[in-house]
């Protein structure tokens, strides 16, 4: 039962998609900032201190701002509910939901016909903790509360399936996993 209390499982995502195209518009934004940095600091008096502060605040910006380019997923269970947490840059931590395993209607592998089941259930909020869509071992939840539906894709573990079935075995439909 010890093991069964706490575990924590975190996911980076892939670069694809909407996330490949966030870094390379940041990369775009950076070369313009310095770019309109370059051109106040000529045509204006301040010139030369602005293009000599130009790196400072470049690196302030990409500080600031490159975080948000790629997060990580962190799924955790304590006791006998699941915790979703987006994580950018290893330091701010954004908590997305967490739900009791017993409130959750099913927990299956994301094939045909789960795409189909959660079709059928029409999420009002949908939660992806998962590196990619096209990932291996993708499962989904799906659960009510407060007249919404709610839908969570996330890449399984052995362990993670282990305690969604200790605490929901109705629910849990196990198969063989990679990790």
């Amino acid at each position: 039962m010890a093991d069964l209390q706490h575990y924590e499982f975190v996911v980076e995502q892939r670069l694809e998609g909407k996330w490949k195209l966030r870094r390379i518009l940041a990369v775009f934004g950076y070369i313009a900032f310095v770019l309109l940095l370059f051109v106040l600091g000529v045509k204006s008096k301040l010139g030369f201190p602005l293009l000599a502060l130009a790196p400072l605040f470049c690196w302030m910006l990409v500080f600031f701002t490159w975080r948000y380019t790629r997060p990580e997923y962190e799924i955790v269970t304590v006791s006998n509910s699941l915790r979703f947490t987006v994580v950018y840059g290893g330091r701010t931590r954004r908590p997305q939901c967490e739900v009791e395993f017993r409130k959750m209607h099913r927990i299956a592998p994301l094939d045909d016909a789960g795409r189909a089941d959660v079709e059928r259930f029409k999420p009002d909020t949908v939660y992806a903790a998962v590196s990619s869509m096209k990932a291996d071992d993708l499962y989904y939840a799906i659960w009510e509360e407060d007249k919404k539906h709610y839908v969570l894709y996330f890449e399984a573990t052995e362990q993670l399936l282990k305690i969604c079935r200790y605490y929901n075995s109705a629910a849990t439909v196990v198969t063989s996993v990679s990790r």
